[in-house]
């Protein structure tokens, strides 16, 4: 399995997770209770659905589970706080599930009281959600609502804090959310747990230079923009940073405009990718389903005809990012 689409399913399941968290947790406060209710059933589905393609076979079967715990009760109007608060604590075992970590977990239906452990679990072991975890995950959701209403989530690093500082304050004016590094290597670290929509770099730092920062960005997500600036911006600085997939260059003092036209331009080409890569993959991983259906509804002719569309697809969306790169 191309490792690439393995790393998009890492981000994309962690993405689905924050919905199902989401719409649990509005459950019991908004009118709109189908709307959460099927936000959370198409997260489970997909998660499975894709778990099942890479072979993630204990992510599958807690997905499989926990989906059959919603399955059995569309059409209800609500759902019980017991079964609401179990369904967040299995969201946050799948969680680890998927980081490959070994984690106990009772699967049983809070509203009968009925334990029936598949595999994988041990009867008594019981992990229903307790006050904390709840209010983390409460917490988590609040700060994922601030980075939503926000025009983009960005990364800066420059070895002068006064540079930091006038660009967060010119940025976070513009509506951005935004973190510093006055060490580029402390950024490298945070990528491993948190994706900005854009990195913005100084060129000559002393742990390393804004080529080798983007150099090791790429290794973790080729497609996410960086731009670099200099106060001597040399033809040579360019064209290293032009052969490495630098977004843009600007060189210092900038002029400010030009600085958020080049951001805007850049973040809304990306979350377009992110937008258009999610939805090529969500159908990927939903293609069992659609397989059988085609060939129980249409015949084999159909389902060959959808399969090869597919491949066409995902074809084109190498070829695309490939040239992005």
């Amino acid at each position: 399995m191309d490792n690439d689409m393995l790393q998009d399913f890492y981000i994309e399941a962690e993405e689905l997770f924050d919905e199902a968290e989401d719409s649990l947790l509005s459950m019991e406060k908004t009118d709109d209770f189908q709307n959460a209710f099927n936000s959370v059933f198409r997260a489970f589905h997909s998660v499975k659905g894709a778990a099942g393609m890479f072979g993630i076979e204990k992510l599958q079967s807690h997905m499989h589970y926990v989906e059959n715990l919603l399955e059995v009760r569309k059409g209800v109007e609500s759902l019980s706080s017991a079964l609401i608060d179990y369904l967040l604590s299995a969201v946050d075992v799948a969680r680890k599930k998927l980081k490959g970590e070994e984690v106990e977990f009772s699967y049983y239906d809070p509203d009968e009281q009925s334990k029936e452990a598949p595999t994988e679990a041990s009867a008594e072991q019981e992990q229903l959600i307790d006050a904390d975890v709840k209010s983390e995950i409460e917490k988590s959701v609040q700060e994922r609502a601030k980075k939503n209403q926000s025009e983009g989530y960005i990364y800066i690093v420059d070895d002068e804090q006064d540079i930091l500082d006038l660009i967060q304050v010119l940025l976070e004016e513009q509506g951005f959310r935004v973190r510093t590094f006055i060490n580029p290597v402390e950024l490298l670290e945070s990528l491993k747990t948190n994706l900005p929509d854009l990195i913005i770099s100084d060129i000559k730092m002393p742990q390393m230079t804004g080529i080798q920062l983007l150099n090791e960005v790429n290794k973790v997500k080729p497609h996410l923009p960086v731009i670099v600036v200099s106060g001597y911006v040399t033809k040579d600085t360019c064209l290293d940073a032009m052969a490495c997939g630098v977004s843009g260059v600007l060189e210092k003092p900038f002029d400010p405009d030009q600085l958020i036209a080049m951001i805007n331009m850049f973040v809304n080409r990306y979350k377009n990718i992110k937008l258009l890569n999610k939805s090529i993959d969500l159908l990927i991983y939903q293609f069992e389903d659609y397989d059988k259906f085609l060939a129980e509804k249409f015949g084999e002719a159909k389902r060959d005809t959808f399969r090869h569309e597919l491949k066409s697809i995902l074809k084109q969306k190498k070829l695309l990012f490939d040239n992005l790169n």
